[in-house]
């Protein structure tokens, strides 16, 4: 019987949310469990045979994994990483765990929107039920406002194709007090990120790793090592820095230096002129919720051509991409 095995825990699955920060899942679980929580990240197989791979780019996001992985355990909790699509790794894991006896009483995830990524959560939620009988818990993150919030009726029917009506609502629902305050609470995790930089976060923030619940098997388990060594040899460029705390920073440079002349600045290539977020953005370091609140874009208004307006009809036209998905 491991020696965790008595407690209750939960694992919280990472997808597009790669931080701790202002990480909304992960906190409820954390809650949920007094701490006693840990990281899952599952290698898709059809992540890593898409026709436009590229080595750069996964190095990239192999290093965020790594500065996640890295700050979990800093903190007191782990992420393991596995060479599975979530339909393998949830039944291997807890094959595992149960060998150990123990089981997690709770799965949590943040929601993802697109087409592949909404069957797939379906299908793992049915089988972490049926299967399982794992308790899950979801939360609004990757967007600030879910493509469910905005439509033209009351019924929910009928939808947007035009990004400027859509634009129009989209500011609109981001004055009220309901979207106000995810804004506000992010406010929180990016405090914890600026304690972080400075040294100050507890060492026992978190109450669970991955070897309490597996022993020492939990190292050979973890796949990132392997993926980081073999794509080093096809990686061709230099690679950013990744991470919260490098998202962190970037945007306080592009606060400091680019932000007032976005609307113009954005259109030279030869100047430094666009925040240079996207990256990460798409893998969750960072969220658009922390970006306005960091930059105070609440206020702003759709009519208004200045650099921070600009600046935040550029977010606005992000989530409509995920809203027309």
């Amino acid at each position: 019987m491991a020696a965790d095995s008595q407690g209750s825990f939960g694992i919280h699955w990472f997808r597009r949310d790669l931080r701790v920060a202002g990480n909304p899942a992960l906190q409820w679980s954390w809650k949920e469990h007094s701490g006693r929580v840990v990281g899952l990240f599952c290698f898709d197989p059809k992540f890593l045979a898409r026709s436009d791979f590229s080595p750069n780019r996964f190095a990239f996001f192999l290093q965020t994994l790594l500065e996640l992985q890295t700050e979990l355990r800093s903190v007191g909790s782990d992420l393991l990483i596995l060479d599975h699509g979530p339909a393998k790794a949830f039944p291997f894991l807890f094959e595992k765990l149960a060998e150990k006896g123990s089981r997690p009483s709770t799965v949590s995830f943040n929601r993802d929107y697109e087409p592949f990524a909404r069957e797939r959560d379906s299908a793992i939620s049915e089988l972490l039920t049926a299967q399982f009988g794992s308790k899950l818990h979801t939360e609004r993150d990757h967007l600030l406002i879910e493509p469910h919030e905005i439509t033209k009726d009351s019924a929910g029917l009928e939808t947007y194709q035009i990004y400027s009506p859509f634009a129009k609502r989209w500011f609109e629902k981001l004055k009220t007090p309901e979207v106000i305050a995810r804004i506000e609470v992010q406010k929180k995790g990016l405090q914890y990120l600026r304690d972080r930089d400075s040294g100050k976060i507890k060492q026992d923030l978190f109450q669970l790793n991955w070897t309490q619940l597996l022993g020492k098997e939990s190292a050979t388990l973890d796949q990132l090592e392997p993926y980081l060594l073999q794509n080093s040899k096809l990686a061709s460029v230099p690679i950013p820095k990744a991470g919260s705390l490098a998202a962190l920073r970037k945007l306080k440079e592009f606060k400091r230096l680019a932000l007032e002349r976005y609307a113009e600045a954005r259109d030279f290539p030869n100047v430094k002129g666009t925040s240079q977020l996207s990256i990460f953005l798409k893998n969750g370091s960072l969220t658009a919720a922390q970006i306005i609140a960091e930059l105070d874009l609440q206020t702003k208004t759709f009519a208004d051509k200045s650099g921070p307006s600009v600046y935040l009809k550029g977010l606005a036209w992000r989530e409509f991409y995920y809203y027309i998905l």
